[in-house]
């Protein structure tokens, strides 16, 4: 492994430990800001740059780069679907999968989770505001800045997820607390 993915995963660990980004047994310390569909704006939730908490060169081995641009631990490069934590004491969606994204410097991109409407919410900032849409006019620098956050669902589920960048889409498969085709299911806690 070369030494700036190395230096990634170690911030990554260091993030998780310190609040949200790998899977974890227990829930966050705080509750993530949920954003009804009143009070989000039409576009969905701006991604905030200030929140990125490293920069690195390289995507880490379970994130697949999607469009060259977005990075996340899909389908297709996650063995396991994440863990997704339920918090009995808050209303659906209150089950909480931990995942960081990683965005390429300098590329404007949205996100829009596909089941919404099945109460599935994505958000990553410092905390983490959920939306069914995050998008940004894109991080100026160079390589891939990484933002804590993750998935709020009403049940386990598979996710579908579009990624768009420029006029590219492409629609991901995110398990979160259910594993996707061709991924196990979480690890247990």
């Amino acid at each position: 492994m070369r030494p700036v993915a190395i230096s990634l995963l170690a911030a990554l660990v260091v993030a998780a430990c310190n609040e949200d980004l790998a899977p974890s047994n227990t829930p966050p310390t705080h509750s993530p800001e949920l954003i009804s569909s009143a009070d989000a704006k039409p576009d969905g939730l701006m991604l905030e740059c200030v929140d990125a908490i490293d920069n690195a060169a390289e995507v880490p081995t379970e994130y697949q780069a999607i469009l060259g641009s977005v990075a996340l631990p899909t389908s297709e490069s996650a063995t396991h679907a994440l863990q997704a934590v339920q918090r009995p004491d808050e209303p659906p969606p209150n089950y909480f999968a931990k995942t960081g994204l990683l965005l390429r410097a300098n590329a404007p991109m949205s996100i829009e989770v596909e089941h919404a409407s099945q109460g599935a919410l994505i958000g990553w900032g410092s905390p983490p505001a959920f939306s069914s849409r995050v998008w940004t006019d894109g991080c100026a620098g160079t390589g891939w800045f990484a933002f804590p956050g993750g998935l709020m669902v009403a049940e386990p589920m598979c996710l579908n997820l579009t990624v768009t960048v420029d006029a590219d889409s492409e629609t991901i498969h995110l398990g979160a607390g259910a594993a996707c085709n061709g991924q196990q299911p979480p690890p247990s806690p």
